[in-house]
């Protein structure tokens, strides 16, 4: 369970959230659609305690149950999408075999080497690895389907629809929301600072 009540992020005089309230359900798959800049990102990032807000966040799941990776995260350029894998395996303590999930995700051709040569689509690919392997309750998804083809589009799909079927509970921000409408239990807008439930 996750619950906010009036959340308010703003910067300087710019408000981004404007006293936001609702609550999100462990076993849902939450679709957040807004155009860029409108402050999904900073949604997440309220949510992961990496931005400053006021009013109230309250939950039932633990720090290392939660995922997310945020979409401007700048990854060392010297270490490869394998080393990050085993990294992150070690970090969240979790029972996830790195090569069934390059397999499941078809990264063989790319995994080892430098993150700083990856396309876009490449690394949206990687960084969706990093949450198969995490393994964790809850995943915050900022724009993964951004930049990605058709034959990764639909292993995105899928892994989100493993997830939803392990019951994990499941944000996921973008502007590109047509794909993904199938999967979701409940879609949210965000408009204007404020998130609008359209179920």
């Amino acid at each position: 369970m996750l619950s906010l009540d009036k959340l308010h992020v703003q910067f300087g005089g710019f408000v981004v959230l404007d006293d936001v309230s609702m609550s999100f359900s462990n076993n849902k798959f939450y679709l957040v659609m807004a155009r860029n800049g409108s402050g999904k990102s900073t949604l997440l990032n309220a949510i992961s305690g990496l931005t400053p807000y006021s009013g109230k966040i309250d939950h039932d799941y633990q720090t290392n149950e939660i995922f997310y990776s945020p979409n401007d995260f700048i990854f060392d350029s010297n270490m490869s999408g394998y080393d990050y894998l085993s990294l992150y395996k070690q970090l969240w303590s979790s029972n996830i075999d790195i090569n069934d999930a390059i397999k499941l995700l078809k990264l063989d051709s790319f995994i080892h080497k430098k993150i700083n040569s990856y396309s876009l689509g490449m690394k949206q690919m990687f960084v969706l690895a990093l949450y198969v392997v995490s393994d964790t309750t809850v995943w915050l998804m900022d724009e993964l389907n951004n930049g990605l083809d058709e034959a990764n589009s639909e292993i995105l799909k899928s892994v989100l629809q493993s997830g939803k079927n392990a019951g994990k509970m499941i944000i996921f921000v973008t502007h590109r929301p047509q794909d993904l409408f199938d999967l979701a239990d409940i879609t949210v807008s965000l408009n204007d600072g404020r998130l609008i439930s359209n179920d």
